[in-house]
């Protein structure tokens, strides 16, 4: 009878310490239809950005000065997760009809890399 009993204590410990490791590392275990549907959303996300100002030379963003170029650049979210990103370069871009500052970001927890671009525009006076 203690054979029985011992074994069923020593289970029941089992379980709930299975329990435990998957309610600890098991949200970190990515099945692939998850990953494929996280990939899909993130090109789903890269896709609309690129309709946002900034993400191309005819679409810029624009600000009054270029001190404010590379803040401007890192209060944007990541476009793939959301996280705060870093600016990595920022160059002249002169291949178009006007110049444009060029930005690479990179997100600190993604590492998705995209160029940003901005335009500078005086404010004119009277």
């Amino acid at each position: 009878m203690s054979g029985y009993l011992l074994g069923a204590v020593t289970m029941g410990l089992l379980l709930l310490f299975g329990r435990e490791l998957w309610r600890a590392f098991g949200r970190t275990i990515v099945s692939p239809r998850d990953r494929a549907r996280d990939d899909r959303e993130a090109r789903e996300r890269i896709e609309a950005a690129m309709k946002t100002p900034g993400a191309t030379p005819e679409n810029p963003l624009e600000v009054t000065t270029a001190s404010l170029v590379e803040s401007v650049a890192t209060n944007l979210p990541c476009v793939v997760c959301g996280e705060a990103v870093i600016a990595e370069d920022h160059s002249v871009d002169t291949t178009g009809a006007e110049p444009l500052r060029k930005v690479d970001v990179h997100c600190r927890r993604c590492g998705h890399r995209r160029p940003l671009y901005v335009r500078i525009v005086h404010e004119r006076l009277h």
